[in-house]
């Protein structure tokens, strides 16, 4: 399997499977959504498999758009999701992302933390790594 499908086959079991805790489709904010709404960049992260470049997009009505870019995939080629978000009065956030897996979607559930004008990620390693960590500071 060439390097980008074994990623992509990899986040999308990662997503599918491995997070675990029920697939949901649609999530619901304690906090308005509109609080966060905006562009966030990638301003750093940690882990083997982790992006290089990215950034998402929050909108006021809890839609989101995460767009990155692998080192081990063609870096002209973006990778982009959408789902909608959560804000919790907790200062967390909870993403539920749809991407393609073959001919059917996949729902990644993913959550995080918010500080200030920043939110951070945190998902497994696909192959039992350490955890990948993503910081996105809003623009």
């Amino acid at each position: 399997m060439p390097p980008a499908r074994h990623i992509r086959f990899a986040a999308a079991i990662m997503g599918c499977a491995a997070l675990g805790g029920g697939c949901r489709d649609v999530v619901q904010s304690d906090v308005d959504p509109s609080v966060v709404a905006g562009t966030y960049v990638l301003e750093s992260v940690s882990g083997r498999y982790a992006p290089i470049s990215g950034g998402f997009v929050l909108t006021p009505d809890a839609q989101a758009e995460r767009r990155v870019r692998y080192s081990a995939l063609d870096t002209a080629q973006e990778y982009v999701i959408f789902g909608t978000f959560a804000l919790r009065s907790s200062n967390t956030i909870d993403l539920a992302l749809r991407e393609k897996c073959g001919t059917s979607d996949c729902l990644w559930n993913v959550h995080g933390t918010r500080t200030g004008e920043r939110f951070t990620i945190q998902y497994p390693d696909p192959a039992d790594g350490p955890p990948i960590i993503e910081t996105y500071r809003r623009q």
